[in-house]
């Protein structure tokens, strides 16, 4: 009486473990002695099935079925295949089923070809309720990674403002793997990734875990307002994306101040009549806005001075930022010894700067000092010439 419950028990529970929701005929498998495969292109990695335990890799799944039914175990190695059939319907289809531990055991150090699939296998080691196995796949089965947060979309941001985002790296593959952290989008902003308290560019994450790590991003104060979308990438072997639209709002309380200036190295230079001088000048937006269309302007000496700038108009300055540009001076040949001042502006709207005065101090042209020098020495050698003549008379 008791053999025959025994009996009837196994064939329940094994009648149990072996059906699945819509289970396909198994494909034929090729087993073969070779030690290793050598495809180029395909992966491989050393797995390892516990009792009773199932392994996801990409569409497919390992199962080890180790149970002990009264006196005797039931041990069976099935692989199935996540499959849509013509219908749309979606299912786990057996390719492959190895029942009984002598089978199992016998396959011990072969190589086992699933026909039509993109899987391979060798049992190296045949334990009590342990299986390791190595893996071959044409595609990178092993690893896959899931990158989330539980922030909504379009979210709204001030200026000048931090946010913390929660994040969740989900390494749903069979290996350990190590994610680099980064994020991508329209440079007004500053980030740090921040696990456990410490700033970190990158995350180990073994397999079937969840790590919880925070992105710590802060607007720039001058980020013009509007809408933005940032990608945030977890890569290692397998990568995610997660994508994170948001807007940018002003910040009713805070104060508009545009602020130009102007700034040169030096306020005095000099040169001869009929020289060029380039003087650099630094254009500097000082204030807590973007300024656009800056218009420079100068305030000539006098007459047959010409000054120009080697860009009179730029097109843009961000707050705290500068751009330098060239005045280029050319003195008139006619100038008089002395000191001249030349003023220097730039608006941009209604944003003046305030006026800067750059002295240019003109000497006599070394060219007009020879000139003279050689009339007097040939006036100096005519008087002697002259004496030398009528003195002998």
């Amino acid at each position: 009486m008791i053999d025959r419950k025994i009996v009837l028990l196994s064939f329940i529970v094994t009648t149990f473990v072996l059906a699945v929701p819509s289970l396909a005929a198994t494909n034929s498998v090729e087993v073969s002695d070779l030690d290793d495969i050598d495809y180029e292109g395909w992966f491989k990695e050393e797995i390892e099935l516990s009792a009773n335990e199932e392994v996801k890799l990409g569409n497919y799944t390992l199962n080890y079925i180790y149970l002990l039914n009264g006196g005797f175990f039931v041990v069976d190695l099935t692989v199935q295949e996540n499959r849509t059939d013509a219908a749309g319907n979606e299912g786990f289809y057996q390719i492959a089923h190895f029942s009984g531990h002598e089978d199992i055991y016998d396959l011990k150090g072969k190589v086992i070809f699933i026909e039509r699939s993109s899987l391979a296998f060798r049992i190296n080691e045949v334990e009590d309720g342990e299986l390791k196995l190595t893996v071959w796949s044409k595609e990178d089965v092993f690893s896959d990674v899931g990158i989330s947060t539980d922030v909504p979309e379009f979210v709204q941001f001030y200026k000048d403002e931090s946010i913390n985002i929660p994040l969740e790296i989900n390494n749903s593959g069979s290996i350990d793997e190590i994610f680099d952290l980064e994020i991508t989008g329209d440079g007004f902003y500053s980030y740090e990734f921040i696990s456990n308290g410490y700033k970190v560019s990158r995350i180990s994450v073994e397999p079937g875990d969840v790590e919880n790590l925070d992105l710590s991003l802060h607007i720039d104060k001058n980020c013009p307002a509007g809408d933005y979308n940032l990608s945030v990438s977890a890569s290692g072997r397998s990568s995610d994306t997660l994508y994170l639209p948001f807007s940018v709002i002003e910040d009713l309380n805070a104060t508009i101040d545009p602020e130009l200036k102007m700034q040169l190295s030096s306020l005095y230079v000099s040169g001869e009549a009929g020289s060029e001088i380039i003087v650099p000048v630094r254009v500097l937006n000082s204030g807590n806005v973007n300024l656009e269309d800056i218009d420079l302007e100068t305030d000539s000496p006098g007459n047959n001075w010409d000054l120009e700038f080697s860009e009179d108009k730029i097109e843009k300055i961000n707050s705290e930022e500068y751009m330098n540009v060239d005045l280029r001076i050319r003195i008139p040949s006619e100038a008089e010894n002395g000191d001249y001042f030349v003023d220097i502006n730039a608006e941009s709207g209604d944003v003046e700067a305030d006026e800067v005065k750059l002295r240019v101090n003109v000497k006599s042209s070394s060219n007009s000092a020879w000139i003279g020098l050689l009339i007097i020495i040939l006036l100096v050698a005519g008087l002697v010439l002259a004496a030398k003549k009528y003195g002998r008379r």
